[in-house]
């Protein structure tokens, strides 16, 4: 790393910043270089720009300059370095001439942060690398990025993604979906498209931003993620400080029950696990037209478009009314449109794999969740013979149970490899072996062990007042062949911390989110405080959990408040 570009660096960066540039150009590895890239922390004067541009033109070293003293070219932003080829350049103070950089071939600058890149810029069409079989570098790596976005849906985001860069969205993965009702940042990976393009995306969105990205091999898989942190903000909170407090211990001690929270069965009108009920059934008519159903909180195009669906059954005349966010129901329907045979089923399968599994998955939550509601109103909090609890080996009891019960061959071996489980014993509850954080439930498929008491029957009976049984997830469908797994019946939360706060304008940001935080913003919160006229008061709760884990379900025990109320009522 040459001394003098360190040198230049030092007076405008900070020690820490300055080390993770230098790991970044010296350290990166050669199978990386396509995917990396390193952001500048944002610098508001343009001089000071200029010097860290003319320290990163300076690693690698320059093999010859020649002056022009009469060029009056100004500016070194936007600059496209390709390795090993003299360009021409304009210096500090105007002058012209060629430099040779074997190494950075990307440097500009976004929103006053420069970004420096390794390979070339220019690429195919909307900057999709073309792929050609046996090309294994090019396959195994992806760019991983983050996501940030606000008010807005993960697979819409990954919609507008895919088409403001020409791409598909199944080139797109991540481990999870985010809530629309609030402001989120997440992990994402992309097969195909480098940093730099990504980048340049910002300039053309909305209330999205992404950015920090990293090589990475192989996409991301739904659930590869350890948890989540939230921060929420419960306003008009008429508690005393006192009973606040108290109930933030208590869920932060005892936790609460780990229910699937509302949002993961979408629109009270058109619940999605409807749609896995007529999936699991393969009756496909049914589940395409519950997608296309009006929804009643929907905005007055979307029902207005859905209303055509309704009166016409004409795919091309609704098409024409379906507003521009609507991506997956005009891919649904474009492929309703051109398939034969069976286009019903043609189009559902014309879905990405996570939307199609988003609904069939909500199924199965809310069978857990009515399981649950049972076994707590049995049983309440206590362990009793027959759980099913977690371990980390089985012992040989338990993995005959498991023999005996599992009869689909894959399923078995899946779950014996999988899923450690153990099934309470009457001695166990005598020496209080485990307690109620153990428990587990499974959730319905082919690969898992039911409880060995009366709840392993209250899952069947579930099932049958949903019309379904344990052969609707042995389908011929590998998307839908549902081995289960199993869900602890109790969370507890970590690193739980909470802020009372005043404020008297209900439109009043309380709290920063990330990107305030990058940018150094400050939250412009006018002193309020309480007894003040028209104060009022309100509750930021900070917390983290596990995956698949519903911060509403939080909420809803330390408030007391039901589930459907609180989805209305707080901001992430």
């Amino acid at each position: 790393f040459p001394a003098e570009a360190e040198e230049i660096l030092k007076k405008y960066i900070s020690a820490e910043s300055l080390s993770d540039f230098v790991t970044f150009i010296t350290q990166t590895p050669a199978a990386n270089r396509r995917h990396a890239a390193f952001a500048f922390p944002k610098l508001d004067v343009k001089e000071a720009r200029a010097e860290v541009h003319r320290a990163v033109r300076l690693i690698g070293g320059v093999k010859s300059v020649t002056y022009s003293k009469d060029a009056k070219k100004g500016g070194l932003q936007n600059v496209q370095m390709t390795s090993g080829m003299k360009r021409k350049r304009v210096d500090d103070e105007g002058k012209e001439g060629e430099v040779d950089v074997p190494h950075i071939s990307s440097l500009h600058e976004h929103d006053g942060c420069i970004i420096v890149q390794f390979g070339a810029d220019k690429q195919p069409r909307g900057a999709w690398k073309r792929r050609k079989k046996g090309d294994s570098e090019k396959t195994k790596f992806q760019t991983e990025f983050s996501l940030f976005k606000e008010n807005k849906d993960t697979t819409e985001v990954v919609s507008l993604l895919a088409r403001l860069s020409h791409g598909k969205n199944k080139a797109f993965s991540y481990a999870g979906t985010k809530d629309k009702r609030g402001i989120t940042v997440q992990r994402m990976r992309v097969d195909g498209l480098d940093a730099s393009s990504l980048y340049r995306l910002n300039s053309r969105l909305r209330g999205i931003r992404v950015g920090d990205c990293v090589a990475k091999e192989g996409p991301l898989r739904l659930g590869d993620h350890s948890g989540n942190r939230f921060t929420v903000v419960v306003r008009g909170v008429s508690e005393t400080d006192t009973d606040i407090v108290k109930s933030v211990e208590s869920v932060s001690k005892d936790g609460f029950l780990n229910y699937f929270g509302m949002q993961r069965f979408g629109s009270p009108s058109v619940p999605t696990w409807s749609i896995g009920q007529a999936m699991l059934k393969e009756d496909w008519e049914e589940a395409f037209n519950l997608i296309m159903m009006e929804r009643e909180e929907e905005h007055v195009t979307h029902k207005a478009a859905r209303k055509v669906w309704a009166e016409t059954r004409n795919a091309s005349k609704t098409l024409n009314a379906l507003p521009s966010s609507m991506y997956l129901e005009r891919r649904l329907l474009l492929s309703f449109k051109h398939a034969s045979g069976h286009p019903h089923h043609a189009a559902i399968m014309s879905l990405d794999r996570n939307n199609r599994l988003l609904y069939v998955h909500a199924l199965q939550s809310l069978v857990w969740n009515k399981v649950v509601s049972r076994r707590v109103r049995k049983y309440g909090h206590t362990v009793v013979v027959g759980d099913l609890v977690r371990c980390n080996v089985p012992t040989e009891r338990d993995l005959e149970i498991l023999r005996n019960s599992v009869q689909n061959e894959k399923a078995r071996e899946y779950v014996c490899k999988r899923n450690a489980v153990h099934v309470v014993t009457a001695e166990d509850v005598d020496r209080g072996v485990y307690k109620r954080e153990d428990i587990l439930l499974p959730l319905p498929g082919t690969g898992v062990l039911l409880p060995q008491n009366d709840i392993g029957q209250a899952f069947e009976e579930v099932l049958q007042e949903l019309g379904l049984n344990d052969s609707n997830f042995a389908t011929r469908n590998v998307d839908y062949q549902l081995f289960g797994d199993y869900r602890l019946v109790y969370c507890r939360p970590s690193d739980v911390s909470h802020d009372i706060l005043y404020y008297k304008r209900d439109e009043e940001q309380l709290v920063p989110h990330d990107m305030d935080r990058l940018h150094g913003v400050e939250i412009p919160v006018d002193i309020v405080r309480a007894g003040d006229p028209g104060a009022k008061k309100a509750v930021a709760l900070s917390f983290s959990l596990p995956n698949s884990t519903y911060a509403t379900m939080l909420l809803r025990e330390v408030t007391k408040k039901s589930s459907q109320e609180l989805c209305h009522r707080f901001f992430k």
